[in-house]
């Protein structure tokens, strides 16, 4: 993993080797409160305007070419739109990439992004039943971006526009950090950014 957060002790430690800590506000109504009811052990609980902000990393932008994979365990019955993980400057600057959960279908969706041509795969499973569902994109560079939910994927979207993804913008875990919006409310556990693709086929 490049970052892997279970938010159990210190609660936004990354417990990969790569040491990329998330940053907490100094604006304590800002900041996620732990839950001894995360999926496993503990987790964040987020509404209003929480967020957790990961500092930019290389280990964090895949470039081109490098395939890779984010993740997260998710509760929520809101009927609110939020981002559950984003790495891209704002909404009208889409480089990047993010998962992010749609209040009103009550599913989630997700976006990769060289600002030009994006990848958008789908998936119509729903998530708001106040149940813990885990989300997974998967980026096949030279192949499809697929969501999968609960192991099970979603509508493939094709990679081979898609090209430089690279940006300077922070990790946000809850809502987008660098332009202080889309609020996720709900609560999110165990998330993983890695490189590779962590899942090819249904789990």
């Amino acid at each position: 993993a490049m970052a892997l957060y279970h938010f159990d002790g210190c609660i936004v430690k990354d417990a990969s080797a790569n040491g990329l800590h998330g940053s907490l506000s100094t604006t304590t109504a800002n900041n996620p409160t732990g839950t001894a009811g995360g999926k496993f052990g503990n987790g964040l609980t987020f509404g209003g305007a929480k967020r957790v902000s990961i500092a930019d990393d290389p280990q964090l932008d895949f470039g081109a070419a490098t395939d890779f994979t984010i993740e997260a365990w998710i509760k929520t019955s809101s009927g609110s739109d939020g981002d559950i993980i984003v790495k891209r400057a704002s909404d009208a600057a889409t480089t990047g990439y993010l998962i992010k959960y749609n209040g009103i279908a009550g599913t989630v969706s997700a976006a990769i992004s060289d600002g030009t041509d994006t990848a958008s795969p789908t998936n119509g499973a729903t998530v708001n039943d106040g149940g813990w569902h885990h989300v997974a994109l998967v980026a096949d560079r030279d192949g499809n971006a697929t969501l999968f939910v609960d192991g099970t994927a979603g509508a493939t979207a094709a990679m081979g526009a898609v090209g430089d993804i690279d940006n300077a913008a922070n990790l946000g875990i809850g809502a987008n950090p660098n332009s202080g919006a889309n609020f996720f409310d709900g609560d999110i556990d165990e998330v993983r950014v890695s490189s590779g693709l962590r899942y090819s086929a249904d789990f």
